[in-house]
């Protein structure tokens, strides 16, 4: 190889590592991509931040984190319509169009105090005008390394969890078993979180 190609070769190389970021151009030095170090900078970044006073913080489906398979859903308004055709599915039977995207999925949360937490899991909003009866089957709860499951209770609206839970950056998935057609599980679209006194 000459002399010619090197220095073309390494110009090009040196194009591309200024272009994604890696190359600090003033002294030459390799970095790591200014996305990576803004995204490791805190541990809170786009997570929810459970556990801060006294307050509850409700999970909503809508902040789960999105698989591949959401990036070809028909729109987000009409994933938002899910809950409410479990909802009508689950208390008379009704079927519509939605119960076919009903899946579940996972929060990213940041614990910032260990300790008990009360862990209330429903298909709508505590507010929502419509009250939900679940129907008999089980609630899961899985948080860093906890599993957690229940038998929901005849005539129950909603499931609750009373867990000791580690600080840090975790992920909580919450779901009901024997809600849909064909007993397939779907997530608790809502979940309340209060961190409790000692």
């Amino acid at each position: 190889m000459n002399l010619k190609c090197v220095i073309i070769f390494v110009a090009l190389c040196g194009l591309l590592l200024a272009s994604v970021g890696c190359l600090s151009v003033g002294h030459w030095s390799v970095e790591r991509p200014i996305e990576l170090q803004q995204r490791s900078a805190s541990p809170v970044k786009d997570r929810v931040v459970l556990g801060v006073g006294n307050k509850v913080v409700t999970l909503s489906f809508e902040d789960w984190q999105r698989p591949d398979k959401f990036a070809a859903s028909p729109s987000q308004d009409r994933l938002r319509k899910v809950p409410a055709a479990v909802a009508a599915w689950v208390n008379d039977g009704t079927v519509s169009s939605e119960l076919s995207f009903a899946s579940s999925g996972a929060w990213a949360i940041y614990i910032p105090s260990a300790g008990r937490y009360r862990l209330t899991l429903r298909i709508l909003p505590a507010d929502s005008d419509i009250q939900v009866r679940l129907r008999p089957g089980r609630a899961h709860l899985n948080c860093g390394n906890i599993a957690a499951e229940k038998t929901i209770e005849p005539g129950a609206f909603f499931v609750e969890f009373v867990l000791e839970l580690d600080s840090g950056s975790q992920n909580l998935q919450a779901y009901f078993t024997n809600q849909l057609p064909n007993r397939r599980t779907v997530g608790a679209f809502y979940v309340d979180a209060r961190h409790l006194p000692n």
